[in-house]
């Protein structure tokens, strides 16, 4: 096809062209780097700038609180110093006594103490002065000089106080002394100053050189002292790069860039400036507390950035290089690049001929239908497979518009597909086309859009989708028959009404499987023919009007008599067209049945229904969907079945029922007439008992009695109990040992009987047995155990083992059985009852005499 030579001729000038566009790409590349490298190492310039200004400043600022506390320290023990002098009574009462006086003695103590305070304070001389300021004493003594008093006066003297650093000429040496004075005023008794002692300080011996150290190694670095005077900054300490300066330097005031002069200007923290040199620094700036002193904490600039530029320059050097080695790098890797593709591009041009006619071979023998289209969507090229699909020749489809190929239906939507989304990416579009002959089949169809010289192209890859198409609806359609199942499966499963789950199954079909009518009938035995129990869909009169028999006439050849009949799936894939749907076929065209389907359903092993469905579509029911619906049909079989069969079990358990409450009503009427007639004996032996004369025969009368009413009270029991076949040992032994109480009592005897019985429910064969052994044991027991005393305990327990054994005790603490007793002894008519209802019961009887008598009777609990 010719489409694949112009297309290649397209990619060849495109990437021509994107060939002489490279080289500006990678100028630009190459400006945007450098741009950057060259700003990344500004900002890292002048964020390692700020770094080392943080840093400087931070070490100017430790080193100017460090002299403020040292300073600080320093006047605080001085004034430490005058205040010991100015509260010393002792030292007071002295001077004022040598201040009267003028006592030699005092004086050499005075001056002893002066003495001892500059040996200790290292002052440099100390006076006693009075208020006129003539110097008194002196030590040293060549320091008598003149002494000006207005120089230590201050207006509120209340204590010992330093004056600011001063400067005097001294009148022996006419040289300038820098002293700082330490005055401590005497007061007499009034509290009136009478003199003072004036300890003097040389500033030069501790204080500047406090000042003037440096903690760290530094070429500039320097604390300088300064107070204001006048218009004036005044450089009070000994200055590092100009000797001699102390309390000389005088700077005025309008250097606002002196940090000297800020400093005494109010100004406090970190500052740049120009120092008393003219040179650039970083300082940092505090005032001395109670002093008219200012710190400055400095050091040249040159010295801070020294190592920083060093660091730039060679960081600068390195990006140079850098910038130079990639320029380098890549117009070498351009060179070869152009070098390469040149070769490339002579190899391309060998292989083109030979590409284009695969591709062109390649594209006359595809399996699906090729087509290229201008911008309006006319034929222009087509290969093979179209010539052979569509019918037409190549000629006759290249005078042809893709609306051409398509059924009516589809032409109106051909605009919108083509030209109203952007094809950039490719599109995939599926439509039915049609066949010179008329013939129409699905397609699916691959577009891509190009451009061919400058032009607008479709190019389409079309592939006939009929195969697919059927595959989809054979699932889809399976896919509703399990859904179906499924759902009916549920509802098997929640529903247990006959009637109410054959109308679900039907609203199931109808609602998820899309049928368009669906109906069950149950065969009638007696008359063979099908009756409708349940329905859904679009049903109108057809139901009604419809007449099966499951017998082999006409009424009865439909899939739905063949389904009951046969017992196996009966299918009619078109009602139109199928001889055995004469009798119903009007009425089912008419509702818009197309085919239909019965399936039989098998019940307790015979044939006894069908489930129907009816579908719009002719064919409907193919192989698979079949299979499902078997399946389907076998679980509402089964489910019928199921329901069927608990219906009957509903119906034999109400007899059941019905026949045991007879039979309880029985049951509680023989003990009812059992309890009246061992009344009647009772009653007759209690008349015998009055005309008996004989005290063993009223005692023999006494127990039948006793007997008796034992077995009355059981059957009184059972006639009672909710459940007559079982009785609760509990209350049986809770009756007897009420009664056995009530007899002791009548006899003068006070008996306590204790009874710890477990809930155990026993049946009326071992019950009646099991009561006779516990009234027999107990009326023994009040009998015989107690002979000499009026008191007396007795203990029963009744227990179940792990096994279901019943364990049964008995026991007093009465006198035992005389010795050589033989067990049930020969003249003992209620132990050898004892024995014999142990036997009833298959149980073992165990007796043991010690501090009394034990009985214990094992027993099982179900005979």
């Amino acid at each position: 096809m010719g489409c694949s030579g112009a297309r290649g001729q397209n990619v060849e000038k495109k990437n021509k062209k994107e060939r002489g566009k490279y080289p500006l790409s990678i100028s630009l590349i190459l400006f945007f780097f450098v741009v950057t490298l060259v700003t990344i190492s500004y900002f890292y310039f002048q964020r390692s700038k700020e770094e080392f200004d943080r840093s400087t400043f931070s070490q100017l600022k430790s080193i100017a609180d460090l002299k403020v506390k040292q300073m600080v320290e320093w006047r605080r023990e001085r004034l430490s110093d005058g205040d010991f002098l100015f509260s010393d009574s002792i030292i007071n009462e002295l001077v004022r006594s040598f201040l009267k006086t003028g006592s030699a003695g005092m004086g050499k103590i005075i001056l002893a103490i002066f003495k001892g305070f500059m040996e200790r304070q290292s002052y440099s001389c100390c006076f006693l002065i009075d208020v006129k300021g003539n110097i008194l004493l002196a030590y040293p003594v060549t320091n008598l000089i003149e002494f000006s008093i207005s120089n230590i006066l201050k207006k509120d003297m209340d204590g010992a106080y330093l004056t600011d650093i001063h400067k005097v000429t001294n009148a022996i040496t006419g040289e300038d002394d820098i002293h700082i004075d330490l005055v401590i005023p005497i007061e007499d008794k009034s509290k009136s100053t009478v003199g003072f002692i004036v300890m003097r300080i040389d500033p030069r011996t501790y204080l500047y050189p406090l000042i003037q150290s440096w903690p760290i190694e530094s070429r500039t670095g320097e604390t300088l002292l300064v107070r204001k005077e006048g218009d004036f900054v005044l450089f009070i300490n000994e200055l590092r790069h100009k000797k001699g300066s102390a309390m000389k330097l005088k700077l005025p005031l309008t250097r606002k860039n002196l940090p000297a002069v800020m400093a005494v200007l109010g100004y406090e923290g970190l500052l740049k400036g120009i120092d008393y040199r003219n040179i650039p620094v970083l300082s940092y700036v505090r005032s001395v507390p109670n002093t008219a002193w200012y710190i400055v904490a400095k050091i040249d600039e040159n010295e801070v950035y020294e190592n920083f530029y060093r660091a730039s320059i060679l960081t600068g050097i390195i990006v140079v290089i850098l910038i130079v080695f990639s320029v380098f790098i890549i117009f070498f890797i351009w060179n070869r690049r152009e070098v390469e593709h040149l070769a490339f591009e002579l190899k391309l041009e060998k292989e083109k001929l030979a590409m284009l006619d695969r591709v062109s071979y390649l594209t006359r023998y595809a399996n699906d239908i090729i087509l290229l289209m201008d911008d309006k969507l006319n034929i222009i090229e087509a290969n093979e497979k179209a010539e052979r699909v569509y019918g037409y020749s190549i000629e006759e489809l290249k005078r042809k518009n893709l609306k051409d190929l398509r059924i009516t239906e589809f032409k109106g939507e051909l605009e919108d597909e083509y030209f109203g989304d952007s094809f950039k990416d490719g599109k995939i579009i599926e439509a039915i086309h049609q066949r010179k002959d008329g013939s129409s089949f699905p397609v699916e169809s691959s577009i891509v859009q190009a451009e061919i010289g400058g032009e607008k192209y479709y190019q389409a890859i079309i592939r006939d989708i009929t195969e697919r198409k059927g595959a989809e609806k054979k699932l889809r359609k399976l896919n509703r028959t399990l859904q179906i199942l499924s759902s009916i499966n549920q509802a098997i499963v929640r529903i247990r009404d006959q009637e109410q789950l054959l109308k679900e199954v039907c609203r199931i079909a109808i609602e998820k499987g899309g049928f368009k009518m669906a109906w069950i009938g149950l065969l009638e035995e007696d008359t063979k023919r099908v009756k409708v129990v349940a329905s859904a869909g679009f049903t109108g009169d057809y139901l009604e009007k419809i007449n099966i028999t499951v017998e082999d006439k006409p009424e009865g050849r439909g899939p739905t008599g063949r389904a009951i009949r046969e017992g196996r799936t009966a299918v009619c894939s078109n009602i139109e067209n199928d001889p055995a749907m004469i009798p119903w076929r009007e009425n089912a065209m008419r509702m818009g049945y197309r085919s239909s389907a019965a399936f039989p359903l098998v019940i307790s092993g015979r044939s006894k229904g069908a489930f129907n469905l009816y579908s719009e579509e002719e064919d409907f029911f193919g192989e698979e969907e079949v299979k499902n619906l078997e399946e389907l049909a076998l679980d509402i079989s089964f489910a019928i079945e199921f329901l069927e069969i608990d219906k009957e079990r509903k119906n034999a358990e109400e007899e059941i029922r019905k026949a045991l409450k007879e039979k309880e009503t029985l049951l509680k009427e023989v003990h009812h007439r059992v309890k009246n007639n061992m009344q009647i004996i009772s009653s007759m032996l209690g008349l015998q008992e009055k005309f008996v004369k004989d005290t063993r025969a009223i005692e023999i009368l006494g127990d039948i009695k006793s007997r008796i009413k034992t077995m009355a009270l059981t059957h009184e029991m059972l006639y009672g109990q909710p459940k007559i076949s079982e009785i609760d040992i509990r209350e049986i032994v809770d009756t007897i040992v009420q009664e056995i109480r009530v007899n002791s009592n009548l006899i003068g005897k006070k008996i306590d009987i204790t009874t710890e019985v477990e809930d155990i429910r026993l049946n009326v064969s071992s019950a009646m047995p099991c009561a006779q052994i516990v009234n027999e044991l107990l009326m023994n027991a009040v009998k015989y155990a107690f002979p000499d005393k009026e008191e007396g305990k007795i203990f029963l327990s009744v227990k179940r083992e792990e096994n279901g054994t019943i364990d049964l005790v008995i026991q007093d603490n009465g006198v035992g059985f005389p010795e050589g007793f033989v067990f049930p002894g020969e003249n003992s008519i209620g132990l050898t009852l004892v024995q014999t209802f142990v036997n009833q019961l298959d149980g073992e009887l165990i007796y043991f005499s010690d501090n009394g008598v034990k009985y214990q009777i094992r027993f099982k609990a179900d005979r």
